[in-house]
């Protein structure tokens, strides 16, 4: 079990760290589209996502033998690394339109692009992991304690989700409404099921190409 989990880790390490390169790529390119068109203070979370993503790269250069590392042990620590500033990228990417578009609804079009620049990689990234058997349990016990955390995680994102979705209906002519309160029990739910459902068949899916994975392996020796 344990080699198994290395080989998740190593492979999603390597995946993320090409993808970094990606999204970096793609939100160079939208942000010199934002500025042609005026964008100007339009573009400081472009400008921070950068920040964030090349961060990473610059301090990995500064370290010798790691950037253009041989050895396999500098490699993995290299897209170890590199894997930490993707997911950062692209939680400064997700939160920060999102929280944008709620606080500016009235210029969402100028954030909306950063669903070009995050989703694309997030996606590649999901689908490679399901086809390589990187999402999966990793037992029995794991799976349990997995699902136990999956569902707190869930419950809190519904939450959060529920209360800027359904929040605003809760004042109507400035005063209470109770019935924003269904609103956000309602779009919490909702939001909290769908993502459940579709992470563990995610996970199935990946059980599934993983035990595959082993199996071929097994008969080649």
């Amino acid at each position: 079990m344990k080699q198994i989990d290395e080989r998740i880790e190593k492979s999603s390490n390597a995946l993320a760290a090409k993808l970094l390169w990606v999204m970096i790529a793609l939100q160079v390119i939208v942000l010199i589209v934002k500025v042609c068109l005026g964008g100007g203070a339009y573009c400081l979370l472009d400008v921070l996502a950068l920040v964030v993503g090349l961060g990473a790269a610059a301090v990995l250069m500064t370290v010798r033998g790691v950037w253009h590392a041989g050895d396999e042990i500098l490699r993995e620590i290299r897209n170890a690394c590199l894997n930490k500033a993707f997911m950062a990228m692209l939680m400064t990417l997700l939160i920060g339109e999102f929280l944008l578009i709620l606080l500016d609804e009235a210029h969402a079009g100028w954030y909306a692009a950063s669903l070009i620049v995050w989703s694309i990689p997030a996606l590649i990234y999901t689908v490679a992991a399901v086809k390589n058997g990187l999402f999966q349990w990793g037992g029995k016990k794991a799976e349990t304690k997995g699902k136990v955390q999956l569902a707190k995680s869930t419950a809190l994102g519904a939450l959060f989700f529920g209360i800027v979705m359904g929040g605003p209906s809760c004042i109507r002519d400035g005063a209470f409404d109770p019935m924003g309160i269904v609103k956000i029990i309602g779009m919490g739910a909702m939001w909290g099921v769908l993502f459940y459902l579709m992470f563990t068949a995610l996970l199935k899916v990946g059980e599934k190409q993983a035990d595959k994975a082993a199996a071929e392996a097994e008969h080649e020796e």
